[in-house]
């Protein structure tokens, strides 16, 4: 496999490098290149035609290039130009004015199979360029996406470096299960996450179901299309872009005072005890105890304040690019270092792409694009599980107040409880995935005959993992109490999966106009299939914490190993008709029929039709006459169905797993059927209705969108119960409905006044969700224990609605609460009144209501940019209304359990103060933290998450340093937050258990420079 990947890496360098060869005989010629005012191009490319000998005119439109001779013929072009080509005759003195090539300089905006001119689309689309892109320097796409496309939500939860939990949703959430959108690059299925910013030349979301309709069975939840960069005929160019920076972390809640936390700690025990833990004078004497020996004196909880950390990045990529015209390609390398804010996390990458054009002839193309990347994601050993990390966080939070972190000698401390989250994550092992992954893509395409062209696409993907956990032996004592904080015996898990995934595409595309008429067309087939094995083993008792290959450990019964393996396939016939008249009137039609192995004979194909038709009122004579300052009106409608097949594999088969049994007094091993199976499972189908407006005016100046649209998602995958005597699980069955209506905005404006420059672009979506029909079954309930984080999934209300009781505030009698419903028998005044819903005079689940939601009813954002000369000043504000955050764990608990006490708190009940914030406190009990509406804040929040100031060198500047372009660029994200969350330092983006169960997002910092030599 090596040998292969070294091959197909030497061949494309070989073309590469052998497009750079220069002439170096014959006679020199001279010029200019400008348009057709006169205007020099700088950059423009003169080629010797038939040769790899070429150059580009400096900042003035000038060149100088030696020919092979007298007779030799020089190609010029220029990108938004026409390309000419000239005969020299004799003339060293050769000056040329490049025409505008209207077709190249109208916007296209890649779709399904194809691009089309913005102005003829149809169907509800969004899309973005580079420019865009590198506003936001970032290491993973998915952020810098964040706000930059209508339709597109992306939530940014937080979490470690090389694994960041981030929703992306386009308009809503239209399933009970998996909501991700699918994800092609370069029309082969992938992760943003996986792609190189600097890569890509353009990314599209197709957000209608009329536009994803030709992705058919995996396109409920919407498709985004990622387009990376070609390479260009011309001289050898080299560019390098990159940035260091430092991460820091966002919202980390402040913990209460020493004093008002024994205070408050008196106070609850009193309430529950009837006693106080700590004396009058304990309380007095701390502060002065703290200065002369905070050792022994220590601050209630600073475990967050030592276990983050500022922490380095920096990124850089080297980009070569050129070539004849008949062979040229483009080259980027990239390093990625990325530390995280708690020690242990880090990540690494390092993977080049190669995309290489090979013209053999007018009609023939072929084009190959590899890609490389290999990626080590680092953190702490996690004893609670892999892909969690929820241990540091609750260790420094839970039971783990007057611990110090590191004591003065430089020696750990452990909390009361004996634990210490900076021992683990420094101490206890570490778990590491090694990620490899080859992408290799081949692509003939073949003029037919004119305005027919056959395409071929075969690619394949294979990735390797190699994923380690080991856990160190350790032993650490605290200095001062004695406690012993340690794990006897080291283990290693050590799991390997290999997969592989290819497919092939064949397209026909035919495009002719005649007269007023204007007709494309695409006819394509398409197979995939997917192989997957995974092997793991598990030893313990290694010689010491140095020796982490699993052939150390011991080789005794607490030794194991397992295994698996998985297949699927997909089989697609796809058409497409986009019809014109008149440059006037649009029609498109779209349809795949796709064929699954994950669902059972007479089941397994769908088919999923689309058609959108628009208007370009503005091309109307009438239109013309009006003398309006729009300069573009079209009216779009549209209508499609998508499918949803994510579902377990072989669901339709008796599956049988090995069971243990006992006979004739012995342990026998035998195999039995656990799960129901169905014949009958099928695709969840999503049909959408879409009608939108666009506008131009001024030029463009002033653009406008706005879009309405219904969609509807059908035979979702449900849990159906049965009758226990059936002996076996449930199966999946199609049964559910989920509905999302919403309209997007977006409002956009330019305008340049002599140096100064302005831009502005607004978008708003407002969406609501609702459950339509469960079949009968639900509602469906899933809480994080008893009193802590509850959601519900009903009909008629938002998919994961909040759940529990409702609230009247506090008792502030004892007559009061013996007159109210029976709850806790120790409930007293200033304690939570829950509300009694049917009267039945005992507060029960029955009495729980949906009272709030996470999913938000607007998702807004705006982009600002400000420029004097070759200074830019770009703004980034983000945000979301209507939708509400619960406060949870630690953060509701009021150190009830020893816990971290927020210093938000020291506003609580007591006869001297009945109209506090907050209930009593009290001790070793949840009834005033139940999930309640009192629980429930607003979520809503303005961000400013992006703030970048750039500038870029005047050509005059740089053209004795033979540079094209330089650029240095500061930026910084999570700036400013306007939201009532930030009362509790609870980031709006972070959802379910909050600061207790996900890293923050943080706050980045960055320095970068882009250089065009």
């Amino acid at each position: 496999m090596k040998r292969k990947i070294k091959k197909l890496l030497f061949t494309t360098m070989f073309f590469f490098l052998s497009a750079q060869v220069i002439c170096a005989q014959g006679i020199t010629i001279e010029g200019k290149v400008s348009d057709e005012n006169g205007q020099s191009l700088p950059g423009a490319t003169i080629l010797e035609e038939g040769t790899n000998n070429g150059t580009i005119t400096d900042v003035e439109g000038n060149f100088t290039l030696s020919v092979g001779g007298d007779n030799s013929r020089i190609i010029v072009s220029f990108v938004g130009f026409l390309t000419r080509t000239i005969d020299l005759n004799g003339r060293t003195v050769i000056d040329v004015a490049l025409q505008p090539d209207v077709q190249a300089l109208a916007e296209v905006v890649v779709v399904g199979y194809g691009v089309q001119q913005k102005v003829s689309i149809t169907n509800a689309v969004s899309n973005i360029t580079p420019k865009d892109i590198q506003e936001r320097n970032a290491t993973n796409i998915n952020q810098a996406l964040q706000g930059k496309l209508p339709g597109l939500t992306v939530i940014d939860r937080g979490g470690q470096p090389g694994d960041e939990n981030l929703d992306l949703r386009i308009r809503g959430v239209t399933s009970l299960n998996d909501n991700e959108p699918l994800v092609l690059v370069d029309e082969v299925p992938a992760s943003l996450a996986t792609v190189n910013p600097a890569d890509i030349e353009s990314i599209t979301v197709l957000k209608d179901a009329a536009a994803a309709a030709i992705y058919g069975s995996r396109a409920a939840a919407g498709v985004i299309l990622v387009t990376t960069k070609s390479p260009e005929a011309g001289k050898l160019s080299v560019s390098y872009d990159g940035f260091v920076g430092v991460s820091i972390t966002n919202n980390q809640p402040e913990h209460m005072s020493a004093v008002d936390y024994m205070k408050m700690q008196n106070a609850g025990y009193a309430n529950t005890f009837g006693f106080e833990l700590f004396t009058e004078d304990q309380i007095n004497q701390w502060p002065q105890n703290h200065k002369n020996d905070p050792d022994n004196y220590p601050k209630p909880n600073t475990w967050l304040d030592k276990l983050y950390e500022p922490a380095p990045q920096h990124s850089h990529t080297l980009t070569f690019s050129g070539g004849t015209e008949n062979v040229n390609s483009r080259v980027s390398i990239r390093r990625v270092e990325q530390e995280g804010i708690i020690p242990t996390f880090d990540f690494k990458i390092n993977e080049i792409r190669a995309n290489t054009n090979l013209k053999f002839s007018e009609r023939f193309r072929v084009n190959t694009n590899l890609n490389f990347r290999n990626s080590v994601r680092t953190r702490p050993y996690n004893p609670w599980g892999l892909d969690t990390w929820t241990t540091l966080q609750w260790y420094a939070t839970q039971n783990s107040q007057w611990g110090v972190p590191r004591y003065s000698d430089g020696s750990y401390g452990l909390s009361q409880d004996g634990l210490s989250p900076l021992v683990l994550s420094e101490q206890a092992g570490k778990s590491t995935w090694n990620t490899s992954r080859l992408i290799g893509i081949f692509k003939a395409d073949y003029d037919v005959i004119d305005g027919l062209t056959a395409s071929l696409q075969y690619w394949a993907k294979i990735i390797n993992e190699d994923r380690e956990r080991f856990q160190n032996s350790f032993m650490v004592e605290d200095q001062r109490t004695g406690l012993v904080f340690q794990q006897n015996i080291n283990t290693l898990s050590d799991q390997r999966t290999a997969s592989k995934e290819d497919g092939l595409d064949l397209k026909l595309f035919y495009k002719k106009s005649f007269g007023q008429h204007s007709v494309n067309g695409l006819l394509g087939y398409s197979f995939i299939q997917f192989d997957e094995s995974l092997i793991s083993a598990y030893r313990q008792g290694f010689y010491n914490n140095s020796l982490t290959t699993i052939s150390q450990g011991l080789t005794d019964g607490t030794q194991a190993n397992d295994g698996g393996k998985s297949e699927w396939g997909l089989v697609s016939y796809f058409g497409r008709i986009n019809y014109a008249f008149n440059d006037r009137y649009l029609l498109e039609v779209n349809a795949r029929y796709d064929g699954s192995s994950r669902f059972a004979d007479g089941n397994r194909f769908g088919f999923f039709p689309s058609f959108s038709v628009g208007w370009r009122i503005s091309n109307e004579d009438f239109f013309q006459s009006l003398a309006t300052p729009i300069n573009e009106l079209k009216l779009r409608g549209s209508w499609g169905e998508t499918g949803n097949q994510t579902v377990g594999l072989w669901t339709y088969i008796p599956t049988y797993n090995q069971s243990n049994y006992v006979l004739n007094e012995s342990l026998a091993t035998g195999f039995r059927q656990t799960d129901l199976t169905s014949q009958d499972l099928s695709w969840e189908t999503t049909s959408q209705f879409n009608i939108g407006l666009d506008a131009g005016l001024f030029e463009d100046r002033i653009t406008f969108s706005v879009d309405y649209y219904k969609k509807r998602t059908e035979d979702i995958l449900l849990t159906v119960p049965i009758p226990s005597i059936v002996g076996l699980n449930p199966t999946d069955q199609n049964a559910g409905i989920v509905e999302n209506t919403g309209v997007e905005l977006v409002l956009g404006g330019r305008q340049t006044f002599g140096d100064y420059n302005l831009g502005i672009m607004l978008n708003a979506n407002y969406n609501k969700n609702e459950v339509i029909d469960l079949a009968g079954t639900g509602p469906f309930i899933s809480a994080f224990g008893n009193s802590d984080y509850r959601t519900i999934t009903r009909v008629g209300s938002p998919i994961n609605s909040y759940y529990g009781f409702e609230t009247d505030g506090f008792f502030q009698t004892q007559q009061e609460v013996d007159n109210y419903a029976t709850w806790d028998g120790s409930v007293g005044p200033g304690d939570v009144k829950y509300v009694d819903q049917n009267n039945d005079g005992l507060l029960t689940p029955d009495d729980f209501v949906v009272f709030g939601k996470e999913i938000p009813d607007w998702t807004f954002n705006t982009n600002m940019s400000f420029g004097w000369k070759n200074l830019q000043l770009d703004l980034f504000w983000q945000g979301v209304a209507g939708s509400e955050k619960l406060i949870t764990g630690m953060m509701l608990e009021m150190g009830i359990w020893n816990g971290f006490t927020h210093k938000i708190y020291t506003d609580y009940w007591s006869e001297d103060n009945p109209n506090a914030r907050f209930p009593r406190p009290t001790k070793f009990t949840m009834k005033n933290v139940q999930v309640s509406d009192r629980t429930m804040l607003d979520g809503s929040y303005l961000r400013l998450k992006t703030v970048r100031l750039s500038y870029r060198f005047p050509a005059s500047m740089i053209s004795d340093l033979k540079l094209s372009g330089l650029t240095i660029y500061a930026t910084t994200t999570n700036l400013l937050t306007f939201s009532e969350l930030n009362d509790f330092n609870i980031d709006p983006e972070q959802e379910g258990r909050g600061p207790e169960s996900g890293l923050p997002q943080s706050s980045v910092t960055t320095l970068g420079i882009n250089v065009n030599f």
